[in-house]
């Protein structure tokens, strides 16, 4: 048993995160449902696996949602935090989903990099942009 609410979300957090790297996401999305249910959703966690189950309409749902959440409450450092992670996650789903969606995709790419102050962020971005332009034969 879980000695406070923290430790308890931190543990449920975790286990998704297990489910999803070891590409059980069937039973991160029951573990995620049910964690929703208790008020307590990370929605990054939430697109990674409807990521994983190839289901990218709800990914870049989920993803614009923590975008937009943690634009409102995070100061940006420049050097690679929540924001920049989830922009990069969107920035990619939304290539995986479609061709049509690349001036969005190059645009947020573009922004991540202008917020970016660290060369090795920086560098990780555009590997990450070349690495899904690739993809599309590009």
């Amino acid at each position: 048993m879980m000695q406070t609410f923290k430790e308890e979300v931190q543990a449920e957090t975790k286990l998704i995160s297990a489910y999803i790297g070891y590409g059980e996401f069937l039973k991160g999305k029951a573990a995620d449902e049910i964690r929703r249910s208790n008020f307590w959703t990370t929605w990054l966690q939430s697109g990674r696996i409807e990521e994983g189950l190839c289901n990218y309409e709800a990914a870049i749902a989920h993803f614009r949602e923590e975008v937009a959440r943690l634009q409102k409450q995070e100061y940006d450092d420049g050097l690679g935090g929540a924001r920049s992670v989830c922009s990069i996650r969107l920035a990619n789903t939304l290539l995986r989903r479609s061709t049509a969606n690349e001036a969005e995709a190059f645009m947020i790419f573009q922004e991540d990099l202008d917020r970016c102050v660290d060369p090795l962020y920086r560098e990780n971005i555009l590997i990450q942009m070349g690495t899904e332009y690739r993809k599309l034969n590009k």
